[in-house]
């Protein structure tokens, strides 16, 4: 319970100092830095140390990116790596979409402060660390979309979808993004079908 306590204190010493940067080093490092926490962490020690649950891409279910990392980690004996870098990658990411949409500091510490806060984004994080890397991917093509930078969106939402094959329903942010001013249920349910 400790851990959870200051982890709340650093986390509003920065929300009112307004340094979004701050936030989101605290957040990787509790992330990071967490022991025996989540579905994926026993799943991903136990993965990383079995090397035929992912060395063989005819039955295993991870992408290319994921064998190669739980690869390195255990070569290293270093199983815990593959659930930090994860956690790294994904804040940053994070990050970079929250400043791709130009928010001001507050709009960001505002941002972050809820994400973390709301149970089943930040904590639910610890347990679906794939799924949250290309959500976080997804957060970025929306960012991408609103800065109009439609072939970069395109690489991202491909990259999401090799990482995480869940991903690729974030297809349905691009006919929603053109239809955003005359947007209303029928219209979205034609563009999907």
């Amino acid at each position: 319970m400790l851990p959870y306590i200051v982890f709340i204190i650093l986390l509003l010493i920065c929300y009112y100092k307004r340094w979004p940067m701050g936030m989101i080093g605290i957040v990787i490092l509790f992330a990071a830095l967490r022991y025996d926490v989540g579905w994926d962490y026993n799943m991903y020690c136990h993965i990383v140390r079995s090397p035929i649950e992912w060395n063989n891409e005819d039955t295993s279910r991870f992408s290319f990116p994921w064998r190669e990392l739980f690869r390195f980690a255990h070569e290293y004996n270093t199983p815990h790596f593959a659930i930090i870098l994860p956690n790294i990658i994904t804040y940053i990411i994070l990050y970079c979409g929250l400043s791709l949409l130009k928010m001001k500091k507050r709009q960001k510490v505002d941002a972050i402060f809820v994400y973390v806060m709301w149970y089943e984004l930040y904590l639910g994080s610890f347990s679906i660390i794939r799924q949250e890397i290309s959500m976080s991917l997804g957060f970025l093509l929306f960012a991408l979309l609103q800065r109009k930078k439609f072939l970069v969106s395109i690489i991202v939402l491909l990259l999401a979808s090799w990482l995480h094959s869940s991903a690729s329903v974030l297809i349905i942010l691009y006919p929603v993004y053109l239809l955003r001013n005359k947007l209303n249920v029928k219209w979205v349910c034609i563009s999907t079908v």
